[in-house]
C-alpha cells in the first residue's frame, strides 16, 4: 500500500509541476518504483497480514488491469478485488468517490463481496449507503454518474457523509477478514 500511495503522490506532483517534478522525487522513491511487483510466490511468503493483503491487492489490481478486465479473475479474486476497491475508494474520497469511479460489475457485487468475506456489518453499511438516495442508484456507471450529477455534489456528500463516518470507524477488521478469506481460498488465487 505504501508503494501505491507514493505512486499516487508522484503522479499528482508530475501532473501539477510538469517535468519539473523529477527534481523533487527522492532516490528512495525511485528505488521503490523500479522494483518489480511481487510475484504470487513472493506474496505467499509474506508473514505480515497487512503487507500480504496490500501486496496481493496490487497484484490482483494489475492482473485485471485495475478493474478493466475482471474476466481474468477467479470468482474469489473478484471478491477480494471488489472489497479492496471499495476500501481504497472510500478511504480516498468517501462513498461518493466509489460510486463515481467504479464500473457496473464492481458496484453490483459490492454488498455480496463483503458478505462473502464475512463482513456483514460492512455489507449492510454499503447497502444502506447505496440506498440513501430517493431513487435507486443505477448500476451502469454512466447512468450512475448522470444520476449523481443530477443530485449535485454537495447534496451527495451530505447524504453520504454519515456512511463515510461509519465506514471510517471500522467496526470489522476488513484486513483480517480479507486475509482469512484468501487463505481459505488459496487455490483460487494466481
Amino acid at each position: 500500500m505504501r508503494k501505491l500511495g507514493i505512486l499516487c503522490l508522484a503522479i499528482v506532483l508530475i501532473f501539477m509541476l510538469g517535468g519539473c517534478a523529477e527534481m523533487f522525487i527522492s532516490d528512495e522513491f525511485k528505488q521503490i518504483m523500479e522494483q518489480t511487483p511481487a510475484s504470487m510466490q513472493e506474496i505467499w511468503e509474506i508473514d505480515d497480514e497487512y503487507e500480504f493483503v496490500s501486496e496481493l491487492s496490487m497484484h490482483i489490481a494489475e492482473k485485471c488491469d485495475y478493474g478493466s478486465n475482471l474476466d481474468v479473475l477467479s470468482d474469489e479474486e473478484k471478491v477480494f478485488y471488489i472489497t479492496q476497491t471499495l476500501e481504497m475508494e472510500v478511504n480516498n474520497g468517501g462513498f461518493w468517490q466509489f460510486l463515481y469511479n467504479v464500473e457496473e460489475d464492481v458496484f453490483s457485487n459490492t454488498v455480496s463481496a463483503f458478505s462473502e468475506i464475512g463482513a456483514e456489518k460492512t455489507a449492510a453499511l454499503c447497502q444502506n449507503a447505496f440506498s440513501a438516495f430517493e431513487k435507486d442508484l443505477p448500476a451502469d456507471r454512466v447512468a450512475r454518474i448522470q444520476f449523481l450529477s443530477g443530485v449535485g455534489m454537495e447534496e451527495c456528500y451530505e447524504i453520504l457523509s454519515e456512511y463515510d463516518d461509519l465506514f471510517y470507524a471500522y467496526e470489522e477488521d476488513l484486513n483480517k477478514l480479507n486475509y482469512t478469506y484468501v487463505q481459505n481460498h488459496a487455490d483460487a488465487f494466481s
